[in-house]
């Protein structure tokens, strides 16, 4: 049960991180916010809404509409024109009287002229202005405050066209500024959560990044290269998991290269143990052939068993190649660059004159015309001639005589292969087989050669070897004209 609890706090670690990190987001965003709106509230308070600015921003508003209705001609009739600078100013409260008469306020649109008073107080009907929203303004602000604010600013001539009248005026810039700061607040809240979550998910994405790294490295290029496992959460269990299997995989290896090396070192035990007795067993028949006194089945007798004892003798070498070429057989190659067109052709002409010399005809066709002299093939030429060796020593025991044998070269860009075909004798249905050769030349091929091909119909046996060749000077074979003469021309 305990360990139960413990993989499902595990499992859900990563949750609880995100979890975290949003309710710390969300603090941090709040006291921001709350930090922002205290400083921006203290500021407008203290020194925008001060006696001495409000004085300095309410003579500006005065000199500005005196500027617009002089610059305009306003008259007192005018209360369109005199709305329109009210709504180029939508943060002031603007009152206009003559004759000690009402006939203009920021929150009467137009105004009109029935806005004027008719008790002869000078109040005109401010009474029924009181709590209607300034529509013209934007804002909604308390009228009775701006009504009463602007009273107590006192009255200031403005001169129309048609006399003087007298104003007075309120500003409440400061909304503007209280939006501003709020906005400005919520801004700041935001791009600070924005960090906070930001950064936990960019610390996630760098140990999951890290951690496809030394993946990387491990399967690329270095198994030994250890991963790091650090914290509890799953990406550090995930990682545990990995290095634990890349060290059971290392054990793995090495257990398999211990029973490889055993197994190697058994068969080369046993081969050498085979051999010997075989040697002295070969010298006993050799001697009983030489005996004349032996009769006929005796005769016959010692030449089976001559021939059963070849045949363990090269059971017992397919055996030693095979081990080598399926042991650590990459430990012996010796790779180099050599002259492709002399290296083929001394491997098939040596051969090629043995089979000849045995009684095969041979046709050798274009078998390395397409290859140019200064081209070189990357390969061991040691392990190469153990597979040539292979291929043609089968072509002695299981190639037909009557037809020729075939030993070609075909170019297809920078792969060359060179293929050999021939006729399967009828004879070869009393010789044993085990296919250790064909498969000892498949694993040396693939260190020493870029592909190692086989097709066997029933009737005809062919083994194509394909190389790669490097330092070209034409991409594709001399038969295509065309092609050869772009290439020059380049």
């Amino acid at each position: 049960m305990t360990k139960l609890k413990f993989r499902i706090r595990k499992r859900h670690s990563l949750y609880l991180g995100l979890l975290f990190n949003i309710i710390l987001a969300i603090i941090v965003a709040g006291a921001a916010y709350f930090v922002v709106r205290m400083v921006s509230g203290y500021y407008v308070s203290n020194v925008y809404l001060s006696e001495e600015k409000k004085n300095e921003r309410r003579e500006e508003y005065l000199d500005d509409l005196q500027r617009f209705a002089s610059k305009n001609g306003i008259s007192s009739e005018n209360t369109d024109r005199i709305a329109e600078w009210s709504m180029q100013n939508p943060y002031v409260y603007l009152l206009v009287y003559k004759d000690e008469q009402l006939f203009f306020s920021s929150d009467m649109g137009d105004g009109g002229n029935d806005g004027g008073a008719s008790d002869g107080t000078g109040l005109g009907n401010l009474g029924a202005l009181g709590g209607i929203d300034t529509g013209v303004n934007g804002p909604d602000v308390d009228i009775d405050a701006l009504i009463k604010e602007a009273e107590e600013n006192g009255m200031h001539p403005i001169e129309l066209s048609d006399g003087i009248v007298v104003a007075e005026l309120a500003d409440f810039t400061e909304q503007l500024y209280y939006d501003i700061f709020n906005l400005v607040a919520f801004v700041v809240a935001a791009i600070l959560l924005s960090l906070v979550l930001i950064n936990y998910f960019r610390i996630i994405i760098a140990r999951i990044n890290r951690l496809e790294s030394d993946v990387n490295i491990v399967s690329h290029i270095n198994m030994n290269h250890s991963i790091l496992c650090e914290g509890s959460d799953e990406i550090s269990a995930l990682s545990r998991n990995v290095e634990n299997m890349r060290i059971s995989i290392l054990d793995n290896l090495k257990k398999e290269r211990e029973a490889r090396n055993a197994n190697t070192e058994l068969i080369t035990s046993m081969s050498h143990d085979i051999r010997t007795p075989l040697t002295v067993l070969l010298g006993y028949i050799d001697m009983m052939k030489s005996n004349t006194s032996c009769d006929s089945a005796m005769q016959s007798y010692v030449k089976a068993s001559e021939k059963t004892a070849m045949r363990l003798k090269e059971l017992s070498d397919d055996i030693f190649k095979y081990s080598l070429a399926f042991g650590d057989a990459e430990k012996g190659i010796k790779l180099g660059e050599y002259n492709a067109k002399m290296l083929f052709e001394q491997l098939i002409s040596e051969h090629a004159l043995l089979l000849e010399e045995n009684g095969y005809e041979v046709s050798l066709n274009n078998n390395a015309a397409n290859i140019d002299d200064s081209e070189t093939v990357r390969t061991d030429p040691q392990n190469l001639m153990r597979i040539v060796d292979n291929i043609f020593s089968n072509l002695y025991k299981y190639a037909d005589k009557s037809e020729p044998i075939i030993i070609s070269g075909k170019r297809v860009k920078n792969l060359y292969t060179v293929y050999c075909r021939n006729k399967i004798s009828d004879r070869t249905e009393g010789v044993e087989s085990n296919g250790i050769g064909l498969k000892t030349c498949e694993r040396l091929a693939e260190f020493v050669a870029e592909d190692f091909s086989i097709v066997n119909d029933g009737r005809y046996f062919t083994v194509g070897i394909t190389f790669v060749l490097s330092g070209a000077k034409k991409a594709l074979p001399r038969g295509d004209d065309a092609e050869k003469k772009g290439a020059d021309k380049k």
